[in-house]
């Protein structure tokens, strides 16, 4: 018993050693782990901003909307995890979750906490897919006075009809209660200034829009790509919004238009839209006449698609714009060119139509294989025109053109001093005269 006794205090005595090592050289990694902080913090050039900066910094290295969904890497969360004082800083940085893109599904507890960490930072909203009614019932019953970006992009998703109450979104006919996850009478959003609803493809009613536009009167900018059904009887009253300042209806369909019929815009200033026919043309006009718009920038997007417009009518708008200085056509016809430059040309007294116009811009889609036909009447028609329009340019924007295409556009630029002729779109525009790209260099142009 004696040697069986010596043996376990023997054991006992070395797990008491092994231990205490162990103690020791857990203090020894802790110690090791500090220094190693204080150094990092000491080499981190975040660390030595104040948080005010670092916060900047950190705002500039993410998306406008941060993705909080199924299927996506939360770039705060990286971002949190990269040290202890990027941790700190998202921690304590409220504009970084002010921003947020749902795509649907989406957990709700996840989303409350999120824009929680928000506090009273405005927030900037952007909502994708089939509209979950409990996301939409957490934004509208607690942070409808902190919302001053929204977005909308309605799909229909047949994997999610099974949640919903199929009577309430019927597929293929309309939205009625999808805008707004079903929420009826909706809060106001009084700090609410961007709005874009996307919903070309899924059609929707009036009713929710109008209902969203009335509680948003400090609106600043509004965007619409949607079909919804003009005959929608709920809400024939007109919204009005007198802070809005620019609007873009981006379809052709004949419901977009029809929007201009139940919205009052005073003061705009910015507008983009596509009058395909003379009831469209008339309905703008309509719209111009009633209200009076301040304009400044003005783009009409394929004006005058159907040929059997009056000519003359397309025009009527010109002296309902005075204050116009900005006009850019998208995809016009050789007529429509000649016609409009005839109708500039041909006032002397510029007092009294487009006074203000300092640029009138041509968006033409020519590509490698068009034929003569299709680009030579612009030629003529702007070789004539052009210098007959005094204290404004002329501005021809060309895309994927061949090289006798690019050659003839160059030359109207050399010849005619008010004539300017860009490769490309957006940034990567170019003035023909300074660019020496060729065919298959501005083929790469379009954005």
């Amino acid at each position: 018993m004696s040697q069986v006794q010596e043996l376990k205090t023997r054991i006992e005595q070395f797990s008491f050693d092994i231990e205490r090592q162990r103690e020791i050289l857990r203090n020894l990694e802790r110690d090791k782990g500090l220094l190693q902080r204080e150094l990092n913090a000491i080499r981190d050039p975040i660390t030595r901003l104040r948080l005010e900066i670092s916060s900047q910094i950190l705002l500039n290295c993410l998306p406008l909307y941060p993705r909080l969904g199924h299927r996506h890497i939360m770039s705060i969360f990286v971002l949190a995890k990269i040290c202890n004082s990027w941790a700190c800083i998202v921690a304590s940085t409220p504009a970084l979750w002010a921003s947020v893109h749902i795509d649907f599904p989406c957990d709700g507890d996840l989303l409350e906490r999120w824009l929680e960490r928000a506090g009273r930072s405005p927030l900037r909203i952007s909502l994708a897919g089939y509209i979950d009614p409990v996301i939409t019932s957490v934004i509208w019953e607690r942070w409808p006075e902190q919302l001053e970006h929204l977005e909308f992009s309605l799909t229909e998703n047949e994997e999610t009809y099974d949640a919903f109450d199929s009577s309430s979104f019927p597929a293929h006919q309309d939205t009625e209660g999808q805008l707004l996850g079903g929420i009826k009478n909706p809060a106001p959003l009084p700090s609410l200034k961007t709005l874009t609803i996307s919903a070309a493809n899924v059609g929707c009613h009036w009713g929710p829009i109008s209902d969203l536009l009335h509680g948003s009167a400090n609106l600043v900018d509004l965007v619409l790509n949607i079909d919804y059904s003009p005959e929608d009887g709920k809400c024939r009253d007109v919204v009005v919004l007198p802070n809005l300042r620019r609007m873009v209806l981006k379809t052709q369909r004949a419901s977009q238009i029809k929007v201009l019929e139940r919205l009052a815009a005073p003061n705009l200033e910015v507008m983009s839209l596509s009058p395909a026919t003379s009831a469209h043309w008339d309905v703008f006009v309509s719209f111009l006449e009633r209200w009076s718009p301040p304009l400044r920038e003005l783009t009409l997007n394929h004006p005058l698609y159907d040929t059997g417009s009056p000519a003359s009518a397309s025009n009527d708008y010109l002296a309902l714009v005075p204050t116009l200085e900005y006009l850019q056509i998208q995809y016009p016809s050789s007529i429509t060119v000649d016609h409009l430059l005839t109708v500039l040309a041909s006032h002397q007294d510029r007092a009294k139509i487009l006074p203000n116009l300092g640029c009138l811009e041509f968006h033409i889609p020519l590509f490698l294989d068009n034929p003569r036909g299709t680009w030579e009447p612009f030629i003529r028609k702007l070789a004539a025109r052009s210098v007959e329009i005094p204290d404004a340019h002329v501005g021809i924007l060309l895309y994927r053109v061949g090289d006798e295409i690019l050659a003839a556009f160059k030359a109207l630029a050399e010849s005619s001093k008010d004539v300017k002729v860009y490769l490309g779109t957006g940034l990567k525009r170019r003035n023909i005269l300074e660019s020496h790209l060729d065919s298959s260099s501005s083929s790469d142009s379009d954005e």
